[in-house]
Protein backbone atom coordinates (compact mmCIF):
# COMPACT_ATOMS: atom_id res chain seq x y z
CA UNK A 1 0.00 0.00 0.00
CA UNK A 2 1.45 3.29 -0.99
CA UNK A 3 1.35 6.65 1.34
CA UNK A 4 0.68 9.65 0.38
CA UNK A 5 2.68 12.54 1.50
CA UNK A 6 1.86 15.01 4.15
CA UNK A 7 -0.91 17.42 3.26
CA UNK A 8 -4.31 17.48 2.29
CA UNK A 9 -5.59 14.49 1.25
CA UNK A 10 -7.46 15.78 -2.17
CA UNK A 11 -4.09 16.62 -3.47
CA UNK A 12 -3.09 13.82 -5.18
CA UNK A 13 -4.27 10.56 -6.61
CA UNK A 14 -2.86 6.92 -6.16
CA UNK A 15 -2.52 5.42 -9.77
CA UNK A 16 -1.30 1.39 -9.95
CA UNK A 17 0.47 1.84 -6.73
CA UNK A 18 2.20 5.67 -7.58
CA UNK A 19 1.14 8.84 -6.65
CA UNK A 20 0.20 11.51 -8.54
CA UNK A 21 0.51 15.33 -7.39
CA UNK A 22 -2.47 17.31 -8.69
CA UNK A 23 -1.47 20.58 -10.52
CA UNK A 24 -1.45 23.32 -8.08
CA UNK A 25 -4.09 25.95 -8.48
CA UNK A 26 -3.88 29.40 -9.70
CA UNK A 27 -3.52 30.43 -6.23
CA UNK A 28 -1.62 27.86 -4.87
CA UNK A 29 1.35 28.88 -7.36
CA UNK A 30 1.24 32.81 -6.96
CA UNK A 31 2.12 31.63 -3.18
CA UNK A 32 4.59 29.52 -4.39
CA UNK A 33 6.20 31.38 -6.74
CA UNK A 34 10.06 32.66 -5.93
CA UNK A 35 10.76 35.58 -3.48
CA UNK A 36 13.10 37.20 -6.39
CA UNK A 37 10.74 37.41 -9.30
CA UNK A 38 8.65 39.27 -7.08
CA UNK A 39 11.52 41.85 -6.14
CA UNK A 40 12.58 41.85 -9.67
CA UNK A 41 9.25 43.03 -9.97
CA UNK A 42 8.86 45.68 -7.58
CA UNK A 43 12.49 47.00 -9.08
CA UNK A 44 11.36 47.04 -12.17
CA UNK A 45 8.28 49.51 -10.89
CA UNK A 46 10.89 51.80 -9.80
CA UNK A 47 13.61 51.99 -13.16
CA UNK A 48 12.50 55.28 -13.50
CA UNK A 49 13.36 56.92 -10.44
CA UNK A 50 16.44 54.71 -9.91
CA UNK A 51 17.82 55.14 -13.60
CA UNK A 52 16.74 58.81 -13.36
CA UNK A 53 18.94 59.10 -10.06
CA UNK A 54 21.89 57.21 -10.93
CA UNK A 55 22.10 59.61 -14.07
CA UNK A 56 22.19 62.87 -12.17
CA UNK A 57 24.41 61.30 -9.43
CA UNK A 58 26.49 60.13 -12.51
CA UNK A 59 26.49 63.80 -14.10
CA UNK A 60 27.44 65.59 -10.82
CA UNK A 61 30.58 63.06 -10.36
CA UNK A 62 31.50 63.36 -13.86
CA UNK A 63 31.96 67.03 -13.71
CA UNK A 64 33.30 67.45 -10.47
CA UNK A 65 36.01 65.13 -11.80
CA UNK A 66 36.70 67.69 -15.01
CA UNK A 67 36.63 70.30 -12.26
CA UNK A 68 39.76 68.78 -10.58
CA UNK A 69 41.83 67.92 -13.50
CA UNK A 70 41.06 71.42 -14.85
CA UNK A 71 42.14 72.94 -11.59
CA UNK A 72 45.51 71.16 -11.95
CA UNK A 73 45.75 72.19 -15.57
CA UNK A 74 46.66 76.09 -15.76
CA UNK A 75 46.43 76.28 -19.16
CA UNK A 76 42.79 74.53 -19.54
CA UNK A 77 41.56 70.85 -19.91
CA UNK A 78 41.23 69.47 -23.84
CA UNK A 79 38.18 66.85 -23.93
CA UNK A 80 38.79 65.63 -27.35
CA UNK A 81 39.54 67.28 -30.20
CA UNK A 82 36.26 69.69 -30.34
CA UNK A 83 35.72 70.27 -26.24
CA UNK A 84 37.75 72.63 -24.28
CA UNK A 85 37.29 73.25 -20.79
CA UNK A 86 39.17 77.09 -20.69
CA UNK A 87 41.05 76.93 -17.12
CA UNK A 88 38.39 79.95 -15.59
CA UNK A 89 36.25 78.63 -12.84
CA UNK A 90 33.22 80.70 -14.81
CA UNK A 91 33.18 77.72 -17.44
CA UNK A 92 32.13 74.55 -16.20
CA UNK A 93 32.39 74.76 -12.13
CA UNK A 94 32.53 71.60 -9.90
CA UNK A 95 29.57 71.23 -8.18
CA UNK A 96 31.00 70.95 -4.84
CA UNK A 97 32.28 74.44 -5.38
CA UNK A 98 29.01 75.50 -6.74
CA UNK A 99 27.55 74.48 -3.56
CA UNK A 100 30.07 76.17 -1.34
CA UNK A 101 29.88 79.47 -3.15
CA UNK A 102 25.85 78.86 -2.74
CA UNK A 103 26.63 78.56 1.08
CA UNK A 104 28.48 81.82 1.32
CA UNK A 105 25.86 83.93 -0.85
CA UNK A 106 23.11 82.51 1.45
CA UNK A 107 25.34 82.94 5.23
CA UNK A 108 26.15 86.74 3.81
CA UNK A 109 22.59 87.89 3.67
CA UNK A 110 23.18 88.44 -0.48
CA UNK A 111 20.65 86.01 -1.55
CA UNK A 112 17.57 88.13 0.25
CA UNK A 113 18.28 91.55 -1.07
CA UNK A 114 18.37 89.55 -4.59
CA UNK A 115 15.51 87.93 -4.16
CA UNK A 116 13.72 91.41 -3.20
CA UNK A 117 14.59 93.10 -6.35
CA UNK A 118 13.58 89.87 -8.24
CA UNK A 119 10.67 90.29 -6.94
CA UNK A 120 9.90 93.49 -7.30
CA UNK A 121 10.37 93.48 -10.83
CA UNK A 122 8.35 90.58 -11.05
CA UNK A 123 5.59 92.36 -9.83
CA UNK A 124 6.01 95.56 -11.79
CA UNK A 125 6.13 93.62 -15.23
CA UNK A 126 3.45 91.09 -13.84
CA UNK A 127 0.83 93.78 -12.79
CA UNK A 128 1.36 96.20 -15.47
CA UNK A 129 0.98 93.50 -17.94
CA UNK A 130 -2.26 92.22 -16.37
CA UNK A 131 -3.99 95.87 -16.45
CA UNK A 132 -2.48 96.29 -20.03
CA UNK A 133 -3.47 93.05 -21.32
CA UNK A 134 -6.89 93.20 -19.38
CA UNK A 135 -8.33 96.63 -20.84
CA UNK A 136 -6.39 96.16 -24.30
CA UNK A 137 -8.44 92.48 -24.30
CA UNK A 138 -11.76 94.12 -23.38
CA UNK A 139 -11.55 97.01 -26.18
CA UNK A 140 -10.04 94.58 -29.24
CA UNK A 141 -12.87 91.84 -28.52
CA UNK A 142 -15.28 94.14 -28.50
CA UNK A 143 -14.28 96.56 -31.39
CA UNK A 144 -13.91 94.28 -34.96
CA UNK A 145 -11.83 97.25 -36.53
CA UNK A 146 -9.35 97.71 -33.92
CA UNK A 147 -8.92 94.12 -33.70
CA UNK A 148 -8.29 93.77 -37.22
CA UNK A 149 -5.90 96.71 -36.82
CA UNK A 150 -4.12 95.31 -34.10
CA UNK A 151 -4.09 91.82 -34.74
CA UNK A 152 -1.33 91.62 -36.98
CA UNK A 153 1.05 93.01 -34.80
CA UNK A 154 -0.01 90.99 -31.66
CA UNK A 155 0.14 87.49 -33.81
CA UNK A 156 3.78 88.54 -34.66
CA UNK A 157 4.82 89.16 -30.72
CA UNK A 158 3.34 86.17 -29.70
CA UNK A 159 4.79 84.44 -32.18
CA UNK A 160 8.46 85.80 -31.61
CA UNK A 161 10.64 84.37 -28.89
CA UNK A 162 10.61 86.23 -26.25
CA UNK A 163 14.64 85.75 -26.12
CA UNK A 164 14.91 87.73 -29.44
CA UNK A 165 14.06 90.40 -28.08
CA UNK A 166 16.12 90.34 -25.07
CA UNK A 167 19.06 92.62 -27.01
CA UNK A 168 16.45 95.41 -28.28
CA UNK A 169 15.06 95.98 -24.66
CA UNK A 170 19.35 95.99 -23.22
CA UNK A 171 19.81 98.28 -26.09
CA UNK A 172 16.54 100.59 -25.08
CA UNK A 173 16.53 100.21 -21.49
CA UNK A 174 20.11 99.42 -20.45
CA UNK A 175 20.71 96.26 -17.84
CA UNK A 176 19.60 97.90 -14.96
CA UNK A 177 15.81 97.34 -13.89
CA UNK A 178 14.08 98.29 -17.09
CA UNK A 179 14.66 95.61 -19.02
CA UNK A 180 13.78 93.28 -16.84
CA UNK A 181 10.64 94.64 -16.09
CA UNK A 182 10.13 94.84 -20.13
CA UNK A 183 10.88 90.83 -20.42
CA UNK A 184 8.55 89.79 -17.73
CA UNK A 185 5.93 92.00 -18.94
CA UNK A 186 6.06 90.94 -22.68
CA UNK A 187 6.47 87.40 -21.23
CA UNK A 188 2.78 87.87 -19.55
CA UNK A 189 0.80 90.12 -21.30
CA UNK A 190 -0.27 88.41 -24.69
CA UNK A 191 -1.47 85.45 -22.65
CA UNK A 192 -3.63 87.55 -20.84
CA UNK A 193 -4.19 89.48 -24.04
CA UNK A 194 -5.49 86.92 -26.08
CA UNK A 195 -7.65 84.77 -23.66
CA UNK A 196 -9.23 88.19 -22.97
CA UNK A 197 -10.24 89.20 -25.97
CA UNK A 198 -11.58 85.38 -26.45
CA UNK A 199 -13.58 85.74 -23.55
CA UNK A 200 -15.50 88.80 -24.98
CA UNK A 201 -15.87 87.20 -28.33
CA UNK A 202 -17.64 84.16 -26.36
CA UNK A 203 -20.24 86.60 -25.35
CA UNK A 204 -23.50 85.41 -25.40
CA UNK A 205 -25.19 87.86 -28.48
CA UNK A 206 -28.58 87.51 -26.68
CA UNK A 207 -27.78 89.36 -23.69
CA UNK A 208 -25.40 92.20 -25.59
CA UNK A 209 -28.89 92.74 -27.86
CA UNK A 210 -31.10 93.42 -24.63
CA UNK A 211 -29.21 95.81 -23.08
CA UNK A 212 -29.21 97.84 -26.25
CA UNK A 213 -32.49 97.72 -26.18
CA UNK A 214 -33.05 98.87 -22.96
CA UNK A 215 -30.76 102.36 -24.19
CA UNK A 216 -27.42 100.89 -22.46
CA UNK A 217 -24.06 102.46 -22.73
CA UNK A 218 -20.99 100.52 -23.85
CA UNK A 219 -19.67 101.27 -20.64
CA UNK A 220 -22.71 100.15 -18.88
CA UNK A 221 -22.31 97.00 -21.33
CA UNK A 222 -18.65 97.07 -20.75
CA UNK A 223 -19.09 96.47 -16.80
CA UNK A 224 -22.04 94.77 -16.40
CA UNK A 225 -21.58 91.91 -19.49
CA UNK A 226 -18.18 91.79 -21.05
CA UNK A 227 -16.23 92.18 -17.60
CA UNK A 228 -18.44 89.57 -15.96
CA UNK A 229 -18.34 87.30 -18.56
CA UNK A 230 -14.99 87.23 -19.66
CA UNK A 231 -13.89 86.58 -15.84
CA UNK A 232 -13.21 82.85 -16.90
CA UNK A 233 -11.38 83.42 -19.76
CA UNK A 234 -9.19 86.37 -17.94
CA UNK A 235 -8.23 84.13 -15.27
CA UNK A 236 -6.69 81.61 -17.22
CA UNK A 237 -4.70 84.21 -18.99
CA UNK A 238 -3.26 84.95 -15.70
Amino acid sequence: MSQQPPGNIDSGVVLDGSYLAASPTPAEAVALAPRGAARASAIRGHEPVIIGTVTVLLFFVVCQGIGLLRDRSPDGLALGPFLFVPPSQLFLPAPLDIAKAFQAYVQDGRIWKDVAVSGQELAIGYVAAAILGIILGLLVGWYARLRYALDPFITFLYATPRIVLLPLFIIWFGIGVESKIAVVFLGAIFAILINTTAGVRNLDANLVKVARSFGASDFQLFRTIALPGSVPFILTGL
